[in-house]
């Protein structure tokens, strides 16, 4: 099941490889913050990143700063902890764990670089909203 999941991703991510452009949008009615920032690389690659999933809805929220200092982030700079709301068709016939799975295979490289050490995740289907 794993594989097949992986390969769903590697499908959607060459599916379009431009990034999409946004933080937050709701039925492509873009926010006013912008998407890439080069002064926050992580936020923005999980943006850049979540869009493969061509979502309805993308809420990515950097919680860092109310993380600052506990044991687990010194040292991770300042972008360690997010929290991402995602309504996308592509969870459609998905488990609650399989879309954490997508995701975390999306974001597999600020993952295990250990620049995200906390990821609050919220995935839905349109229906589900």
């Amino acid at each position: 099941m794993l594989a097949k999941i992986k390969d769903q991703v590697n499908a959607l991510q060459h599916a379009d490889e431009e990034p999409q452009g946004t933080a937050s949008f709701e039925n492509g009615q873009a926010a006013d913050e912008p998407a890439i920032d080069p002064s926050r690389p992580v936020y923005s690659a999980i943006i850049r990143k979540l869009n493969v999933l061509k979502p309805m809805r993308l809420d990515v929220m950097d919680n860092s700063a109310a993380h600052a200092g506990h044991a687990g982030s010194r040292g991770l700079g300042d972008e360690s902890h997010f929290a991402v709301s995602v309504v996308s068709e592509a969870f459609e016939g998905l488990s609650i764990v399989q879309r954490h799975r997508v995701i975390y295979t999306l974001l597999n490289e600020e993952m295990s670089s250990g620049h995200i050490h906390a990821l609050q995740i919220e995935a839905k289907t349109p229906f589900q909203v």
